[in-house]
C-alpha cells in the first residue's frame, strides 16, 4: 500500500514547485529545437540574458509534435535513430514558419507543457489554493493519497 502525504507536506511541495516553475509566452521564432547525443530533446529559448536550454518532458514533446502536425513517433525516431541534425533542421524550419505564440510551462528546468495561449491554463498551486482550505475543514482529510 502506498503511503500518502500530509496536507502540510503537499502544501510544501506545491510551494517548492511554485518557486521552481516558470511560464513563458514565446513567439515560435524565439524557440529552437536541439537534440543531444543521447537523443534527448531540448528547447532553447531566447530570454532577456541570452539562450536558456530546457529539457522536454514526453507530454511537451507530444504537444510540440501536434503543433507541428508531425507524428510524435517521427520526432522520436529521428532523435534516437542517429538523425538529430535532420530532426533539429526540420523542427526549427517548422517553428520559424509559424506565426504564433505559445505558453511554455517549465518546472525544474524542463518544458512540461506547450500550451495554446487561449487555454487559460491553471496550475497545481491555483487548484490547491481553492481546495486546501476546504480540505482543512474536513476531519476525514488527514492524509492525501498520491497515485
Amino acid at each position: 500500500m502506498k503511503s500518502g502525504r500530509t496536507l502540510v507536506s503537499l502544501a510544501q511541495e506545491l510551494q517548492r514547485q511554485l518557486q521552481s516553475k516558470k511560464d513563458l509566452v514565446v513567439p515560435s521564432q524565439f524557440v529552437h529545437h536541439s537534440t543531444g547525443d543521447g537523443g534527448e530533446t531540448r528547447l532553447v529559448i531566447e530570454e532577456g540574458g541570452g539562450a536558456v536550454h530546457y529539457g522536454v518532458t514526453p507530454l511537451a514533446r507530444r504537444q510540440l509534435a501536434d503543433k507541428l502536425k508531425d507524428p510524435v513517433c517521427v520526432l522520436r525516431a529521428h532523435a534516437r535513430g542517429g538523425k538529430p541534425v535532420l530532426l533539429d533542421h526540420n523542427v526549427n524550419t517548422w517553428l520559424q514558419s509559424e506565426d504564433d505564440r505559445r505558453m511554455l510551462r517549465t518546472l525544474n528546468g524542463k518544458v512540461r507543457a506547450c500550451c495554446l495561449i487561449a487555454t487559460g491554463a491553471s496550475t497545481n498551486f491555483d487548484l490547491a489554493e481553492s481546495v486546501l482550505p476546504i480540505l482543512r475543514r474536513c476531519p476525514s482529510a488527514v492524509r492525501y493519497r498520491s497515485s
